[in-house]
């Protein structure tokens, strides 16, 4: 869960990454270890709750496959989140975004990255999904006053 006035996320910070094909969370936490970023990863939803549970807030991002083979990243974000950790999600996939996901990209909840992506792209994108998270953050502490 981001805490409240936390910069942009910078090289030292820790991504989720969820993953279910090996070869491509191997080749993914590569790149964001050159990025600086500190890695941890999961292979789908429950062992990503867990991870959450046990780090508390020390997770900055998520960065999730949009479809896996028991759930849809949505889905893992959503669980995420109801459990109480309101990192940032990045979604990602070869496939395009489908309307549950278009739907939550246009009102702000989640990022989307199609694939192929470039590494400039790629950590535009992160820094995009920080950004999001910031401004509702500080949307909702507005209202509430």
């Amino acid at each position: 869960m981001p805490v409240k006035g936390k910069p942009v996320l910078k090289a030292g910070s820790t991504i989720l990454l969820i993953e279910p094909a090996p070869y491509l969370r191997s080749a993914i936490c590569e790149l964001l270890e050159v990025f600086g970023y500190r890695v941890l990863t999961a292979s789908n939803r429950e062992t990503a709750l867990q991870l959450c549970v046990q780090l508390q807030n020390e997770i900055d991002c998520l960065i999730v496959a949009a479809f896996m083979l028991n759930s849809t990243g949505l889905e893992v974000v959503d669980a995420i989140r109801e459990a109480g950790y309101q990192a940032p999600a990045l979604l990602y996939s070869v496939f395009e975004a489908d309307q549950k996901i278009l739907k939550r990209v246009t009102s702000g909840e989640v990022i989307f990255l199609p694939m192929p992506f470039s590494p400039g792209n790629f950590r535009c994108k992160i820094k995009e999904a920080i950004r999001l998270a910031q401004l509702s953050t500080v949307t909702i502490e507005q209202s509430a006053v």
